[in-house]
């Protein structure tokens, strides 16, 4: 199962990818949800290879993923391969400018099951796929919404 959003913001390239790639913020973020974070790298800057060990209660159940960095191409691609016991997934982040201050930016997650329980959830979602894509493209807005609010509060000064 694939799931794609796009959104087309107000703000630079340049400002989306330092904004997706900063991972402080990302990592403050999940803390702030009760998730452990570890990092299993010694990279100091943004670099392929970057690696983090997550553990947290998800769903009602401790979970425990391996997400690394796979690919990076300044203001172009970020993408992230995570690896559970039960669900393996890809996530690619594109940013493309439109114009000198307009980003469309798209996110392209493809989870992958190693269980059988993880199959049936799976395709249970692939049943709920208009619910799901309706939850996700509302939180990518949403998320989206604040990085320009961000940016034009940058920009007045």
């Amino acid at each position: 199962m694939n799931l794609e959003t796009t959104y087309e913001l107000d703000a630079t390239a340049e400002y989306v990818f330092k904004r997706i790639t900063d991972h402080a913020d990302f990592e403050a973020l999940l803390m702030g949800y009760g998730a452990n974070i570890e990092r299993l790298d010694d990279e100091t800057s943004l670099n392929v290879g970057m690696k983090w060990a997550i553990d947290g209660n998800f769903r009602g159940r401790q979970r425990q993923v391996e997400v690394a960095l796979t690919q990076l191409i300044e203001n172009e691609l970020v993408s992230y391969a995570s690896e559970s016991k039960d669900v393996n997934a890809s996530v690619d982040m594109k940013i493309e400018a439109i114009s000198p201050t307009q980003t469309r930016f798209s996110v392209d997650m493809t989870p992958k099951a190693n269980t059988i329980s993880a199959r049936l959830i799976l395709q249970s979602a692939k049943l709920a796929r208009k619910t799901l894509e309706k939850r996700i493209n509302r939180r990518f807005a949403d998320f989206c919404q604040r990085l320009e609010d961000d940016y034009r509060d940058i920009s007045r000064g």
